[in-house]
């Protein structure tokens, strides 16, 4: 029985298939929008429970990572919750080393520096994720994108997951500096609901955020409900 091996070679047409099928693996998670704001940080998710047995408070795409860092994973079920167990290991980690809280941007180099190399391997499978990592360093607020490709960069706002492409056209519509807490929390349920049309509901959907010096506070279902009313009698 020969080894099996995932080839990650370059092709005639110089593409990696590997890379190119973890990606498109990674664009069926849930829907994902990321808001950097002036006083807080702002995130909102589809949420799909798979069964109805199911607790739904397990599943999230929003994993605390440290005091003031949040990791905001979108993808495979599997993968996302692999790379959330390793992002905090490597946050524990990178605290060690430092001797001080990990900032985000060194944390979002690690990560996808990890994904960077699977690239050059043949002996395991991409991991098929998008991450955004946001917290804040030195008063500042920072947020940072990467995917199974390992590519990093870093933005104002970012939106990932199902329906990536209609949330991004739509977030760059509406996104605007000098912001409240309220206004990126509208801001980015306002773009997850391009991605989710017109058959969703509060329960369908989670939303947070996050400022310097707390934790993360995820929004309760009346809050996000009377934003979703509030976003309708807009349009």
């Amino acid at each position: 029985m020969s080894e099996e091996r995932i080839d990650n070679a370059f092709s005639e047409s110089g593409t990696l298939y590997q890379v190119e099928y973890a990606l498109e693996g990674a664009k069926k998670g849930m829907s994902c929008v990321v808001v950097l704001g002036d006083a807080g940080i702002a995130m909102a998710a589809s949420k799909r429970v798979p069964e109805k047995l199911m607790d739904p408070s397990y599943i999230t795409s929003f994993f605390s990572i440290g005091p003031n860092t949040v990791g905001v994973i979108s993808g495979y079920p599997m993968d996302v919750q692999d790379t959330a167990m390793k992002m905090k290991k490597k946050f524990n980690d990178l605290e060690y080393e430092l001797g001080q809280l990990c900032p985000p941007d060194i944390l979002a180099r690690h990560m996808s520096d990890g994904f960077q190399i699977l690239t050059q391997e043949n002996s395991r499978r991409l991991t098929a994720v998008n991450v955004a990592i946001a917290g804040y360093d030195r008063g500042k607020s920072a947020l940072y994108h990467t995917d199974s490709s390992g590519v990093l960069f870093p933005y104002r706002g970012v939106a990932f997951g199902e329906g990536a492409a209609v949330m991004t056209k739509k977030l760059e519509r509406i996104y605007k500096k000098n912001t409240t807490n309220e206004e990126i929390l509208e801001i980015a349920l306002e773009t997850l609901t391009e991605a989710l049309g017109t058959d969703y509901l509060a329960t369908n959907v989670e939303l947070a955020i996050l400022t310097e010096g707390h934790s993360l506070r995820r929004i309760a279902t009346d809050e996000i409900d009377s934003l979703l009313v509030r976003i309708a009698e807009k349009d």
